[in-house]
C-alpha cells in the first residue's frame, strides 16, 4: 500500500506542475550493408578479382576487404558496384602459416561518411560488414581461356621452354573426323595435326619423353598398341598388340615392350621396336620368342624394362606364383639389346622368393623398378599382419645373384601400412617414390630411408585429400614430383583427376595443392605436364594455366620446417 500510495502522490504532484521530461534520443538508422561477390570458390589466377555492392549510406566513406576479419586492403570505392583486385603480395604473411590449399575467408566492410549521434553528444561510425565467403587461391603466372573451348588436349606432354624457346603441347584430341594427334602452342593455336594415326588414342594414352638422338616419341596404349612419331607428328613405326609395358632406349629411341597375351599362349614376350625403320624394314627389331611354339619365360612382367647404354643390356623382371598357394618368385631377366638373346640364362636368378598375401584368393602382384643401369631391383614386399591389414616393405636387391640376402640386399626400407603398388625412381635416380592409392612415401635410393618432410618414424606420407585416391604421378626434371588424385571410380565409369599435389623436394614437404569439383570428364578435371626447362603447365578444366616457378612458390610459402 505504501508504494502504491507514494506513486499516486507523485503523479498528482506532476499534474500540478512538474517540468516535462526530455524526449528519448532518435533511434539510429540500421547499419549499412555490404555484399561481396567472388568469381569462384577456387581461384587459379595471377590475382583475385571481385566486386562489392553497398546499401544504407548517404555517402560511402570507405570500403575495406577483410581476410578472417582482419584488414587486408582498401577497395577504393568508385560507385555501385566497386571492383577490386587482391594481388598475391598482399597475402604473403598468410602463405607461411596456411599454405596455398587452406581456404581464405574474405568479407567486405563499408564505412559511411555520416555518423550515428549519441545521446551524450558523442558519435560513432556507421559501418557494416558482409557475410564472409570462402575461397581457395593458387597464384599463377598466367591463365589462357577461350570462351569455353578447351585450350589443351585431355592429356599431354610439354615440349620446349629452354633458352627462350616457346613451349608447345602434344596430345590426343577429338576432331570432326575422329581422334587425332595435335601440337598446340601456348596461345591455344593448333600448329600441327595428324588425323591419320594408327588407332584412336584417348586419356589413357601415354606419350614418352622425346629422345634426343632420334628426335622421336612413342604414343602407346595398354592392350592396344604403340607408334613412334617425329616432331612434325609424322608416324614412323607402328605396332598393334597386347602391350603391357613400354620403355624407351636412351641409345636411339627404340621401344622395349612387354607383351602378355594369354589368348595366344604367350606368357612373357619382350620385343624391341625400331623408332625410325629404314626403307623396307619392319617395326620389330627382335622378339624373345624363338619359334611359334615358344611361350616365353613363365610369369607376369612386374616392372618397366630398362636399357643400360654402357653394357647394352635390357633388364626386365618376371613374377611367378603357384595357383592355390601363397608362394611367389621374382626373377630378373637380362637380354642382349642387339638381338634379344637371354644373357643370364638358362636359369635367371630369383632375386626374391617369398609368401605373398592372398586376400579373398586375389594374388597381389608386387610391381618393382630397376636402377637406371639395371644393377639393382627395388621390390615392394607385401605382407599381411595378424589384423589382416596389408603392409609394404621395399627391398633393394642386386640383380646378378639370387636370394636378396646378406650383401645382395643393399637396404631394407621401413614397413609402411597399406598396399603401395608402384615404385617410381626420379631425380636422376636419387629418390624412389613408393606410391599407393592413399599414401606416397619418398625413399633415398642410396639407403632406403624415408625422405618425406616430418620427424615421425616413418615420416608422414603425402596423402590425397578426403576420399580421393592417387591415379597418376608426374616426375619433374629435378627433385619435384606431382600427384594426380581423383574420386574413386563408380562401377565401370572413368574417374579423372580433380586434385594435384606438388612437391618441390621430398624433405621440404608438399608445396601446393589445387583441387576442383568434378572428375567425370576431362572438361571438369585437371592435368599437368612439365616442359624441358622444368616449368609445370596445367589444364584446369578447359583452361591452360602456367603456374609460378617452384622457387617462387617456395619463397612465398617459406620452409615447412
Amino acid at each position: 500500500m505504501r508504494r502504491l500510495l507514494s506513486g499516486v502522490v507523485v503523479a498528482a504532484l506532476c499534474l500540478m506542475g512538474c517540468p516535462p521530461e526530455n524526449p528519448p534520443p532518435p533511434v539510429p538508422p540500421a547499419p549499412p550493408r555490404a555484399f561481396l561477390t567472388l568469381p569462384s570458390t577456387t581461384v587459379v589466377a595471377p590475382s583475385i578479382k571481385g566486386s562489392v555492392t553497398t546499401m544504407g549510406c548517404k555517402k560511402v566513406g570507405q570500403v575495406q576487404i577483410l581476410e578472417s576479419g582482419n584488414f587486408l586492403m582498401d577497395a577504393r570505392y568508385t560507385g555501385e558496384p566497386t571492383n577490386w583486385e587482391i594481388l598475391p603480395a598482399l597475402l604473403n604473411p598468410i602463405y607461411p602459416m596456411r599454405g596455398f590449399s587452406t581456404p581464405l575467408s574474405l568479407s567486405a566492410k563499408v564505412i559511411c561518411e555520416e555518423v550515428n549521434t549519441l545521446a551524450d553528444g558523442g558519435f560513432t561510425a556507421r559501418e557494416g560488414t558482409s557475410q564472409p565467403l570462402s575461397l581457395t587461391f593458387l597464384p599463377v603466372d598466367s591463365v589462357r581461356t577461350d570462351m569455353g573451348r578447351q585450350t589443351l588436349p585431355d592429356a599431354f606432354v610439354a615440349e620446349g621452354g629452354v633458352a627462350g624457346q616457346p613451349t608447345t603441347f602434344i596430345g590426343c584430341a577429338a576432331t570432326q573426323t575422329g581422334r587425332a594427334l595435335l601440337r598446340v602452342d601456348s596461345n591455344g593455336t593448333i600448329v600441327a595435326v595428324n588425323e591419320a594415326i594408327p588407332f584412336n588414342c584417348d586419356f589413357s594414352s601415354d606419350i614418352t619423353d622425346r629422345n634426343t638422338t632420334s628426335g622421336t616419341r612413342w604414343l602407346w596404349m595398354p592392350q592396344v598398341g604403340a607408334f613412334s612419331f617425329d616432331g612434325n607428328l609424322n608416324v614412323l613405326s607402328t605396332f598393334r598388340g597386347e602391350i603391357s609395358r613400354l620403355s624407351v632406349s636412351p641409345i636411339e629411341g627404340d621401344a622395349i615392350i612387354t607383351i602378355e597375351d594369354p589368348s595366344a599362349g604367350t606368357k612373357a614376350q619382350v620385343m624391341r621396336l625400331r623408332a625410325r625403320p629404314a626403307m623396307n624394314e619392319g617395326s620389330m627389331m627382335w622378339t624373345t620368342l624363338q619359334g611359334p611354339f615358344d611361350t616365353g619365360y613363365p610369369g607376369q612382367f612386374n616392372s618397366d624394362p630398362v636399357v643400360d647404354p654402357g653394357t647394352r643390356r635390357v633388364f626386365t623382371s618376371s613374377w611367378q606364383f603357384r595357383l592355390g598357394s601363397r608362394q611367389g618368385v621374382i626373377a630378373v631377366l637380362v637380354y642382349d639389346y642387339s638381338n634379344g638373346l637371354l644373357v643370364n640364362g638358362p636359369n635367371p636368378p630369383a632375386v626374391l622368393s617369398f609368401d605373398f598375401p592372398n586376400p579373398m584368393n586375389r594374388p597381389i602382384k608386387p610391381v618393382g623398378a630397376f636402377k637406371e643401369d639395371g644393377t639393382l631391383f627395388y621390390a615392394p614386399l607385401l605382407t599381411v599382419g595378424s589384423d589382416d591389414q596389408l603392409s609394404t616393405t621395399v627391398l633393394a636387391c642386386a640383380t646378378n645373384t639370387s636370394g636378396c640376402q646378406s650383401a645382395a640386399r643393399r637396404w631394407t626400407s621401413p614397413t609402411f601400412q597399406g598396399e603401395l603398388q608402384t615404385l617410381v625412381p626420379f631425380s636422376r635416380g636419387n629418390y624412389i617414390a613408393v606410391v599407393g592409392g592413399f599414401a606416397t612415401y619418398f625413399l633415398g635410393a642410396s639407403d632406403g630411408r624415408v625422405k618425406n618432410f616430418g620427424i615421425s618414424d616413418p615420416r608422414e606420407p603425402v596423402r590425397p585429400t578426403g576420399s580421393l585416391i592417387t591415379i597418376g604421378v608426374v616426375p619433374g626434371r629435378g627433385n619435384d614430383f606431382y600427384l594426380l588424385n581423383a574420386p574413386i571410380p563408380s562401377g565401370q565409369s572413368l574417374s579423372f583427376p580433380t586434385e594435384i599435389i606438388a612437391v618441390d623436394a621430398p624433405p621440404s614437404g608438399d608445396l601446393w595443392t589445387l583441387a576442383v569439383q568434378g572428375g567425370t570428364q576431362p572438361a571438369d578435371s585437371l592435368f599437368l605436364a612439365v616442359d624441358d626447362n622444368g616449368q609445370p603447365w596445367m589444364r584446369v578444366g578447359v583452361d591452360q594455366v602456367r603456374p609460378l616457378g617452384l622457387m617462387q612458390y617456395r619463397l612465398l610459402k617459406g620452409s615447412n620446417r
